[in-house]
């Protein structure tokens, strides 16, 4: 069962799955195959949450450019 942290970062648009660690200090946010997202788009949903995003690393994905 998700935590209430983890419920929060799955409402992000895209998101289908997320995997907190607490002692860390991580969040790995699963996209959905198909997804695009702005690094800043995640950012804001991250601090929506109620997060701070220090660091942002994607693997493996499709990343839409800000411009």
């Amino acid at each position: 069962m998700p935590t209430d942290w983890e419920k929060k970062l799955l409402k992000i648009d895209g998101v289908k799955a997320v995997k907190i660690l607490v002692d860390e200090g991580e969040a790995l946010l699963t996209l959905n195959k198909d997804t695009e997202i702005n690094e800043n788009v995640i950012r804001q949903e991250i601090k929506k949450a109620g997060f701070t995003a220090r660091e942002i690393v994607f693997v493996d994905k499709k990343v839409i450019n800000e411009h």
